[in-house]
């Protein structure tokens, strides 16, 4: 039976996974070392440990062996049997080493060690006050405990294994356990049993058990052998039922995973929020610099108005010449004047979609027909040489005749404004099956690739290379407006100093 006691103490270090465990037992004002299970090569000498304590008590003894050896945690088991106290002490040099699992291990192992012990210490199945103690504790317990012998027939189970299982005791004593083990465990089943007769220590391992009625459960089972002579003559096994453990084990991965899928979508939320203010940011940025554009615009023609209305009124001495010729200079400031606001104020029309669209039938050759017609003279001027290629059928659209010839003028002004002495225009039309494409191109000074993306941008002016033409920085926006208006397409092609292209695709009028 000492060999058993070594065995179990050699059980209880290695599944709990200590360095160290004592069995330690006091009799009548004496301390006795039962037995220990060392991983440690170093020798120890318990006496001396007596010997070096003034005082007879289990803690002192406990911190003197922990000094002695530099251990950090511990654990500590101790029960009563008879008239004497047992205490079950297990050690690691580790800080904070033991986790619940390893004490509920180191617990219940020591159960089994309380079990065992009158028949070590007295030489018979029963204490001295004749207490079966192995049945008591199987009793008591809420697990599922078994006996087993040597070819794996149960010999015994306690009341709330058979409750838990469904059978009564003549249904499961004398059948063998793997006929209560599931198909897909029974190999694991097997192996175990391999395992502990060529390795002789317990093991822990999970398998699917098979109540009488009711469905397969899952149990985590811890298998002792009892060896007598080098043949194992017994297994003892205790179960846990693990399958309401895992079922909210699956509840709570279910919960985490919802935790952090909640977590990524708040992540996602202020990302966007972030986004979100620096979009505000920009924007205030560019209506900022719109407003400074505007007043600057709005500035310069009302200088002139009011410099030349200011002179004509207090100069008594100026020719009619003159007098014409700075009325011809406010009427021109004033026109730009007039048109800035406008363009303003239809700007913003078009942007709370307060002005909707008159739409109607239209020929629309005969509106870029008129376009090209109105740009002639200043094109004239400059020397500019204006080209239309444009079919002589009419294609007709369902469109906004006044909304379109203003898009088409704006781009034509400003093909003009930005195209040199000496350069040249095309306004070219074609027909497609269900688009009419109009596309207008010029050999002007052109836009960076970087910048482009910026022309369609609400408030933004782009400012060109060695240019200080006047512009408010929303024409163009007021472009795309519109040709989105009309479902459209918008867009441009354009090199620095080489010219830009502006394309656009309208749709035809369906007469179905």
């Amino acid at each position: 039976m000492s060999t058993l006691l070594k065995e179990i103490i050699n059980n209880i270090r290695d599944l709990s996974e200590s360095e160290f465990t004592f069995l330690i037992k006091f009799d009548q004002n004496e301390f006795k070392l039962i037995e220990y299970s060392s991983k440690i090569s170093a020798e120890f000498n318990f006496e001396n440990i007596l010997q070096s304590i003034s005082e007879l008590d289990f803690e002192i003894i406990q911190n003197s062996i922990s000094n002695y050896f530099g251990f950090s945690s511990e654990i500590v088991d101790t029960f009563p049997l008879g008239n004497f106290q047992y205490y079950v002490f297990s050690a690691s040099k580790e800080v904070d080493h033991f986790s619940k699992k390893n004490k509920k291990i180191h617990s219940n192992l020591s159960e089994l060690l309380k079990i065992l012990l009158p028949e070590t210490e007295a030489k018979t199945d029963k204490s001295p006050a004749g207490i079966d103690y192995f049945h008591l504790f199987a009793k008591a317990s809420n697990e599922l405990v078994f006996m087993l012998d040597q070819n794996g027939t149960f010999t015994f189970m306690n009341n709330s294994g058979l409750k838990q299982l469904k059978f009564s005791e003549d249904e499961i004593i004398g059948n063998h356990f793997l006929e209560i083990v599931s198909d897909d465990s029974k190999f694991i089943a097997g192996e175990a049993f391999q395992k502990i007769i060529n390795e002789k220590k317990a093991i822990e391992l999970n398998l699917v058990l098979i109540p009488k009625v009711s469905l397969e459960q899952n149990y985590f089972l811890k298998l002792i052998p009892i060896f007598k002579e080098n043949e194992l003559e017994n297994l003892l096994g205790i179960a846990s039922n693990n399958t309401a453990i895992n079922s909210e084990k699956k509840k709570s991965d279910e919960l985490t995973e919802r935790l952090k899928e909640a977590h990524r979508l708040n992540e996602i939320e202020r990302d966007r929020a972030k986004q979100q203010i620096s979009i505000l940011h920009e924007l205030n940025d560019l209506k900022n610099e719109f407003i400074s554009n505007v007043s600057h615009e709005l500035r310069t023609p009302l200088a002139s108005i009011i410099g030349f209305s200011e002179t004509i009124v207090e100069d008594a001495n100026l020719t009619v010449e003159k007098a014409k010729e700075f009325s011809d200079v406010i009427l021109t400031e004033s026109k730009r004047l007039a048109k800035l606001i406008n363009d303003v104020l239809d700007f913003s029309e078009l942007e709370n979609e307060k002005q909707h669209l008159a739409k109607s039938t239209i020929n629309i050759i005969e509106i870029l027909n008129d376009s090209v017609n109105s740009f002639t003279d200043e094109c004239n001027k400059k020397n500019i040489v204006l080209t239309s290629k444009l079919p002589e059928s009419e294609i007709v659209i369902y469109a906004d005749n006044e909304r379109l010839k203003k898009a088409f003028n704006y781009l034509l002004a400003n093909a003009v404004k930005f195209t040199k002495q000496n350069g040249r225009i095309t306004f070219i039309a074609q027909e497609f099956l269900k688009e009419v494409e109009i596309v207008i191109s010029d050999t002007g000074i052109g836009i960076s690739e970087q910048k482009l993306p910026l022309l369609f941008d609400k408030f933004s002016k782009v400012k060109r290379t060695n240019n200080n033409l006047p512009g408010a920085g929303f024409g163009l926006v007021t472009v795309k407006q519109i040709i989105d208006l009309h479902k459209g397409l918008i867009r441009v092609k354009s090199e620095v100093d080489k010219g830009t292209s502006f394309i656009i695709r309208l749709p035809k009028y369906s007469f179905n």
